[in-house]
């Protein structure tokens, strides 16, 4: 009896295991500072944002937001959670290719 608990544990844990290896990152963070074109400090109003996750001139993701910057210009977003543009992030080959983030 003792023996077969232990086989369907490891079979459990086996089953979890594989099943966070399999689980997609949905999204990301990304903090920035902004600044305008002249370099000065961007600290009310609304900013829009477009995010492309590319590789080699390809693009897997591209996504728009939009953040209201703090009184420091400081602005926290989760790249993957935006208006989808065109690709699919879960589709993304993070673990192929070298993926670039274009902002």
């Amino acid at each position: 009896m003792k023996n077969l608990f232990v086989r369907v544990l490891a079979v459990v844990a086996l089953a979890i295991a594989a099943t966070v290896q399999t689980m997609a990152q949905q999204s990301f963070s990304y903090q920035a500072v902004i600044r305008d074109g002249n370099g000065t400090l961007v600290n009310s109003g609304k900013v829009g944002l477009k995010f492309t996750l590319l590789n080699s001139g390809k693009d897997y993701y591209v996504e728009t937001q939009t953040a209201e910057p703090n009184k420091y210009g400081n602005i926290s977003v989760m790249i993957g959670a935006g208006t989808k543009v065109s690709g699919d992030f879960a589709k993304v080959p993070w673990n192929r290719l070298d993926i670039t983030l274009k902002v």
